[in-house]
């Protein structure tokens, strides 16, 4: 019932005949493990497949870049860092086929506080258009103009501004009503550890000091 309830959220982005010739999840080239925003290097947190319906008709790849890696959803979401949501499409959807699953997914994941999303999501609807086999959307927020850019086919849309709107892009997938919780945890697999800084002496723990001096005397 859950599974059906989901389709009835995000499923008219599934409205397709079952018998067209699609491509399939395999067919999608993979997702680079880091991509750059400026001077920012976001890594890949996670990607997945997303589902729609009772049948498991795959819609779109999608993937998840932030600055830092993590598991946390509410982390990822509240960091005023750069974060990247991009799908990539595995089947023909209509202009009112899109606009209509941002709008629900927008009242699911809002709730009461839709009004203040509305003119974002009014830039949204805007922006949306038919999208074909291998066609790619993103969302990118850039944290220094505290907006977020919209692109699609590899061009830019346009800007839609606010900080609380950047994480709403974020939260659609993330959030407890996303198009597929199976899509979600994949996102969330923080596959991409941050790089870590090697430790300068004055920062060394006292285990690694005794195994440096260790190794000078070994090889002395």
């Amino acid at each position: 019932m859950q599974r059906i309830r989901r389709g009835s959220i995000l499923g008219v982005l599934g409205l397709v005949c079952l018998f067209n010739t699609e491509l399939r999840a395999a067919d999608v080239a993979p997702f680079p493990s880091k991509v750059t925003l400026g001077e920012r290097t976001l890594l890949l947190n996670g990607d997945g497949l997303c589902e729609w319906g009772i049948f498991g008709i795959d819609l779109y790849t999608a993937a998840l870049y932030v600055e830092t890696p993590s598991t946390d959803a509410e982390k990822i979401i509240a960091r005023r860092e750069a974060k990247r949501v991009e799908l990539r499409f595995i089947r023909s959807l209509t202009q009112k086929q899109m606009r209509k699953a941002y709008t629900v997914a927008f009242e699911m994941n809002a709730g009461k506080q839709l009004p203040k999303y509305k003119k974002g999501l009014d830039q949204l609807l805007g922006y949306l258009e038919k999208v074909s086999k291998h066609d790619v959307l993103a969302f990118t927020y850039d944290p220094e103009k505290k907006a977020t850019r919209v692109e699609f086919k590899g061009k830019v849309k346009g800007w839609i501004e606010g900080e609380e709107s950047g994480r709403m892009f974020v939260r659609l997938y993330l959030g407890p009503k996303p198009p597929d919780k199976n899509l979600r945890r994949a996102m969330l697999a923080a596959k991409t550890p941050a790089p870590q800084r090697k430790a300068t002496p004055d920062q060394a723990t006292p285990d690694q000091g005794t195994q440096e001096r260790k190794a000078v005397r070994d090889d002395s």
